[in-house]
């Protein structure tokens, strides 16, 4: 079984907090009482079962962002955007893109007990983010990456920016990106 770190649920939590009880409420009743639990007392460097993360971030999508076409890209992208604030902003747009790009693996093997990642045909406008070795990683996950990789490349300056899943292969799931 493959574990996360917690920092992205911690956000959600903090997320769920400023917007009232009505909310947390819902969000009880969504989920069961044991994975409830653990949103409520998670603390960023827990290590978290995938599947738990899975449907919190499946339930928390819906609640925060039940008009949208892709609640969990907007979510994913929402989350990242409040990672990277303040200094951590101004950081993002000093070293180029694909800079930022290929140093995500190490990002990644910090927040995952389980895959590798890895950046393939890097370009001066594209490439292909690859996590192997994961295959239990979820449909949930997967959109919700595509939200992420969306922010955190934006925050670095580009624009137009197109992220396309690849999900003909578990043992390696690709997302095709560009920008501008």
């Amino acid at each position: 079984m493959a574990n996360v770190k917690a920092t992205d649920l911690v956000i959600i939590r903090d997320m769920l907090k400023g917007k009232g009880d009505e909310d947390m409420n819902a969000l009880a009743s969504a989920l069961k009482p044991e994975v409830f639990q653990i949103l409520k007392t998670c603390l960023s460097l827990n290590w978290i079962p995938i599947e738990v993360e899975a449907e919190i971030l499946q339930e928390a999508s819906k609640l925060f962002f039940p008009n949208d076409p892709r609640p969990l890209f907007k979510l994913g992208y929402t989350v990242a955007g409040k990672q990277f604030t303040g200094v951590y902003k101004f950081f993002l747009r000093i070293p180029s893109v694909g800079f930022i790009i290929k140093n995500v693996s190490t990002t990644f093997n910090t927040m995952n007990d389980k895959g590798t990642c890895r950046v393939d045909g890097l370009t001066s406008n594209g490439g292909t983010f690859v996590i192997s070795g994961l295959p239990e990683q979820t449909a949930v996950q997967r959109e919700y990456i595509c939200g992420v990789i969306s922010c955190v490349l934006e925050l670095t300056g580009v624009k137009n920016v197109k992220v396309v899943k690849v999900e003909n292969d578990p043992n390696e799931w690709k997302w095709k990106i560009s920008w501008e």
